[in-house]
C-alpha cells in the first residue's frame, strides 16, 4: 500500500471556493513560524503555493481574498512507518499548515460592523468546509466536527480552535518468512485527530492546524510454520498521539 494521506492538504486549505473569483491581488507575504521547531520536529516544506482567492460583495463594497499557504510532513513519522512495516506502507499520518489570508480593501479599513463581521465569519465557515474536504481527500473516513474552543497564539490575539476526528484505514501488510508461508498482519481504522485554528492578526486573517494519528496500532501475531515450528510477531508502529498534538500546537502557536 503507497497511499499519501493528506497530500489534498495544500494551498487555499483555509478559503479555497470562497465565493466569486478574481486575481486582484498582489503576492501575499508567507506567515511566519518558528524554523526552529519545524526542523527539530522533522518536518518538512511539501508544498508552498501563493494563490488569489475570491472577489465577492459584503454591504456595498466589493472585498478580494489571497492567500499563501505554507504545508509541512512529519517526515520522521513517515520513515518510521515505513521502516516498521517492512517497506510495504508509506502513510503521510502528520501535517501542519499555515496560511496568511490578505483583503482588497485592507482588513483593517473596513467598517467594524458588518462588513468586516461578514468577511470574517465567511472566511472562517469556509475554512472548516475546505479543512473538512482535504481530509477526505486525503484518504480519511468518518470525518467529524468536533468542540469549538479559543485559541491563543504567541502574538495574543483570541481565536477559534475547532477540533476533528475521522479515521485513516491501515489495510495492513504482509511479509514471507518462508519460501511458501508468510505472515499476514491485519489492518484497522487508526483514529486521526485534527486540528483547526483561525485568528484575526494586524490586517490579515491567519489559519493554521494541522493533523495526526489519536490512536497507535500494535498486534502480536502468532503463526504455526509446521508441526514443531511457529512464529510469535509483535508489530509496533510506536505513534504517540499526545506527543503530536502538542507539537502541531507549538507550532500552531508561532505562526504570525
Amino acid at each position: 500500500m503507497n497511499r499519501r494521506m493528506f497530500l489534498g492538504m495544500t494551498a487555499g486549505i483555509g478559503l479555497t471556493g470562497l465565493a466569486g473569483c478574481g486575481s486582484v491581488l498582489a503576492s501575499v507575504p508567507a506567515p511566519e513560524l518558528s524554523q526552529d521547531k519545524l526542523e527539530s520536529g522533522g518536518w518538512t516544506l511539501i508544498d508552498e503555493q501563493d494563490k488569489n482567492m475570491f472577489t465577492e460583495s459584503y454591504s456595498g463594497a466589493t472585498v478580494s481574498a489571497a492567500a499563501h499557504t505554507l504545508t509541512y510532513e512529519d517526515s520522521d513519522l513517515t520513515a518510521q512507518i515505513t521502516e516498521r512495516t517492512l517497506d510495504t506502507v508509506s502513510a503521510q499520518m502528520a501535517v501542519f499548515f499555515a496560511s496568511r489570508v490578505d483583503f482588497s480593501p485592507n482588513l483593517d479599513n473596513m467598517p467594524a460592523g458588518a462588513g468586516r463581521k461578514e468577511v470574517m465569519e465567511e472566511t472562517k465557515l469556509t475554512a472548516k468546509d475546505n479543512f473538512e474536504q482535504r481530509l477526505k481527500d486525503g484518504g480519511l473516513v468518518e470525518v467529524k466536527e468536533g468542540d469549538t474552543s479559543s485559541f491563543t497564539p504567541e502574538t495574543g490575539e483570541e481565536g477559534d480552535l475547532v477540533e476533528y476526528t475521522a479515521a485513516y484505514p491501515f489495510e495492513g501488510f504482509s511479509f514471507d518468512v518462508t519460501d511458501e508461508q508468510s505472515v499476514t498482519v491485519e489492518g484497522e481504522d487508526i483514529v486521526i485527530n485534527g486540528w483547526l485554528a483561525i485568528w484575526h492578526h494586524d490586517d490579515s486573517i491567519l489559519i493554521s492546524g494541522g493533523a495526526a494519528p489519536g490512536t497507535n496500532y500494535a498486534e502480536t501475531i502468532e503463526k504455526e510454520l509446521s508441526a514443531g515450528v511457529s512464529v510469535t510477531v509483535d508489530i509496533d508502529l510506536g505513534l504517540h498521539p499526545v506527543s503530536y498534538r502538542d507539537e502541531i500546537f507549538s507550532l500552531m502557536r508561532t505562526v504570525s
